[in-house]
């Protein structure tokens, strides 16, 4: 996944340890959903390219 869509990794340890829980779990939600959208684009991407060669 690119690293643009990886929001946790832009945190350091202590700024996480003190971030307000609710904040965090926003986060982890947001990072998944983009994982699994750019899953999905792969997936049709492959797909698209498999069906051309």
């Amino acid at each position: 996944m690119p690293d643009r869509y990886r929001f946790l990794d832009r945190f350091t340890d202590e700024q996480l340890a003190t971030m307000p829980e609710s904040l965090h779990a926003t986060l982890v939600r947001i990072e998944e959903g983009f994982k699994k959208s750019w899953v999905e684009s792969e997936l049709r991407r492959m797909e698209m390219y498999k069906n051309v060669i």
